[in-house]
């Protein structure tokens, strides 16, 4: 349990650094920070709604909202009201950086699963959503709704991610 403890935390921090190694406009923490704003119904992105979302703490999240804001990927977060209240948005220029980070982050992927066959992605991420449910929290609807989103935003991308996929694996 030690060992794949341990192994789940040092790929957790190498697939960090492959990712920042790529990614100009985004780190994935911010770009899923973003997408759980995206995720929220208006009135209620709350830090407190967003980490847990996310599966952070508060502080983590009231770090990053404003770096997000300077770069003007969001927009609502310096003029709230109270802390737990917000009414945090995406701009545009937050929705091109995040286009801009799903095609950059595709390529990635397709190198670090380059030897992996379709099943044995499928067996790992069941394994990871198993060991993701561990404290009774399910957040599976999160992470299907952001892929839902993925798949209606960018199924243009996605369609080329694919068959470039498919002819690496042929």
């Amino acid at each position: 349990m030690q060992q794949i403890c341990l192994t789940l935390l040092s790929l957790a921090k190498k697939l960090d650094r492959e990712d920042n190694k790529y990614s100009k406009g985004l780190t994935a923490s911010q770009y899923m920070t973003i997408r759980a704003i995206r995720h929220s119904p208006q009135g209620k992105t709350t830090l407190i709604n967003i980490a847990q979302k996310l599966g952070t703490t508060k502080q983590n999240i009231n770090r990053m909202i404003p770096a997000l804001e300077k770069k003007g990927y969001i927009s609502g977060a310096a003029g709230r009201k109270h802390k737990r209240l917000a009414d945090i948005k995406v701009t545009d220029l937050g929705l091109d950086a995040m286009l801009e980070y799903a095609e950059t982050g595709a390529s990635v992927m397709m190198d670090i699963f380059n030897d992996f066959t379709e099943n044995e992605m499928e067996t790992l991420l069941h394994l990871l959503q198993k060991l993701h449910r561990y404290d009774g929290m399910n957040d599976a609807n999160f992470i299907t709704d952001i892929i839902s989103l993925l798949e209606r935003e960018y199924s243009d991308l996605l369609a080329k991610i694919l068959e470039e996929y498919k002819k690496r694996k042929s």
